[in-house]
């Protein structure tokens, strides 16, 4: 960028490829339609110097929303650039990442951007977070395969039957898969569906059987379970034979396989949704003997800290790395939250977790 100030020449030679990577939208007013408006005609303008450099695009919240009325009052959905994106995505052959957060309502509104993104042949990065039917549909007419594909939220109504073909022609080349708040789409794969290549797997929402997820991604290295997921109950089947770090916000015991790492992200101590204080701990005691971990991670309440350590030093004789984060109670004095001190911690660490040699 500073070469591209010094003249004329050498600002048409940079400045393409500073604009390699790109980031529309945000809070700003001039953040929404307008922005993308003038950032695809400049493209636009001389698009075989400009759009070929174009390797990655973000499009975030905020880019197809804009100010209602002269106040600027309410914010309302606004896609007047949706035309002209198209015909910008249309050109940008060498598109390596595309990110979309408001893809579906997007599509609904214009459908010539899905045919504009299907012939996109070299993208390896996909992240869309308000998805649906037409998504669905576009990605099953792409031409690309690529690395790595993130979903967000569902944001459209019942599905229709064979709507996850495109996995079946990404299984080849897939090596993440993210589907933070769709996980149910995993139960309209086929009986014959196996993306080997997975090494990373993101689940939130629905989630299937685990064993039927091992089943489709035999060979997944990092799992990690969303806050809002909730997964069906089943025997510990799931025997992941290449499993080495598993993150999850809910005590899942369905494991039957050990991993290397495991990070609990809830509270040990706290209730969960259709979990009790004591189905909590029981079910993370579970998941430790099975999973037997090398690396723990977790949080505990401080409160009843030395019960909970009780319950799990006996699990953990394997662990050598340990991080505890406690949650310490909190006290009002006059006006202000305190946290009261440490009445436990030091027990901990002193008696059984030094019982536990870790």
């Amino acid at each position: 960028m500073q070469l591209a100030l010094t003249c004329r020449d050498a600002y048409d030679v940079a400045m393409p490829r500073f604009l390699s990577e790109v980031v529309l939208g945000g809070t700003s007013v001039m953040d929404g339609p307008e922005q993308i408006t003038l950032f695809c005609r400049y493209m636009l303008e001389d698009p075989q110097n400009r759009i070929r450099h174009l390797r990655v695009l973000e499009i975030v919240e905020g880019a197809f929303v804009s100010a209602e009325g002269e106040g600027g009052g309410a914010w309302v959905a606004d896609f007047s650039c949706a035309a002209i994106l198209a015909d910008m995505l249309r050109k940008a052959t060498n598109l390596r990442k595309l990110a979309i957060r408001d893809l579906e309502p997007l599509l609904q509104h214009e459908p010539a951007i899905a045919d504009a993104m299907s012939h996109l042949t070299r993208l390896q990065d996909l992240s869309f977070y308000l998805v649906g039917k037409c998504t669905l549909e576009m990605l099953g007419r792409t031409k690309c395969h690529p690395y790595r594909l993130e979903f967000g939220m569902w944001k459209d109504g019942p599905r229709v039957a064979g709507d996850t073909k495109a996995f079946d022609e990404y299984a080849s080349s897939l090596h993440t898969v993210n589907l933070w708040q769709v996980a149910c789409l995993l139960e309209s794969f086929g009986p014959d569906y196996v993306g080997e290549g997975v090494r990373v797997l993101g689940l939130g929402g629905r989630v299937p059987l685990l064993s039927t997820i091992c089943r489709e991604f035999p060979n997944v290295r990092t799992i990690t379970f969303a806050p809002e997921c909730s997964v069906k109950e089943e025997a510990p089947t799931a025997n992941w034979t290449s499993l080495d770090h598993v993150d999850t916000s809910s005590p899942l015991p369905f494991f039957s396989c050990n991993v290397r790492r495991l990070d609990l992200r809830y509270v040990l101590g706290v209730v969960q949704t259709r979990l009790s204080r004591m189905q909590v701990i029981d079910r993370t005691v579970k998941l430790l003997t099975q999973t037997k971990p090398v690396v723990l991670s977790c949080k505990i309440k401080e409160e009843q800290g030395d019960t909970i350590v009780e319950r799990l030093v006996p699990v953990i004789s394997q662990v050598r790395f340990l991080e505890v984060a406690y949650t310490p109670p909190q006290r009002e004095v006059g006006h202000h939250e305190v946290f009261a001190p440490l009445q436990h911690v030091n027990d901990w660490t002193v008696s059984p977790v030094r019982c536990g040699r870790s």
